[in-house]
């Protein structure tokens, strides 16, 4: 069973989080919001990539950001990132993600002390966009440190580490993953 929260409605928007819900909570979900029930229960693909659609009854994005505790030896989009679906029309605003998720417990922590100033779908949204691009900063930095150890080593710098072939290997992938969905 998954886990709603109603994070509130202010300015006559009403923002909706879902953790890991189930199939028939997502029927029910896009019942109550009349979202198509195939296009939201399709939204937790785990293979999809960041998208945004505008259709008639809605607009929705997919949007994967940097996974803090994936493995050293991660470097696949799956490995690296968790998704999240935003789906929006008028005054509702629908989040849904198989894990729970800082930046969606930032900005809500945000939306309840009301220190969101402006408060609107846009603002929201653009409060979760930022927390999806920002989640990158550290895994791009740790990235070039690793590749700046790397040309250490292959150019026998003092101190430099031995190179290791599969440590570049996963840093190329990584390094791929995060050019593809930023």
């Amino acid at each position: 069973m998954g886990v709603r929260k109603d994070i509130g409605a202010r300015s006559g928007i009403l923002w909706v989080d879902f953790t890991d819900p189930s199939q028939d909570e997502l029927e029910l979900l896009a019942k109550e919001f009349n979202i198509d029930p195939l296009i939201m229960m399709g939204s937790l693909d785990s293979e999809h990539l960041p998208k945004f659609e505008r259709l008639e009854s809605h607009e929705f994005m997919i949007l994967r950001l940097y996974d803090e505790n994936c493995t050293k030896d991660a470097d696949t989009t799956q490995e690296l990132t968790r998704k999240i679906a935003l789906f929006w029309k008028g005054p509702f605003l629908i989040s849904i993600h198989r894990n729970p998720l800082r930046v969606i417990d930032l900005i809500s922590e945000k939306w309840s002390r009301r220190s969101l100033v402006q408060t609107s779908l846009s603002t929201i949204t653009h409060q979760i966009l930022l927390g999806v691009v920002d989640s990158y900063d550290r895994p791009i930095d740790a990235a070039l440190t690793q590749l700046e150890n790397l040309e250490m080593s292959i150019f026998g710098a003092d101190g430099a580490q031995p190179f290791d072939l599969k440590e570049g290997y996963y840093l190329k992938g990584k390094s791929f993953v995060f050019k593809r969905l930023l």
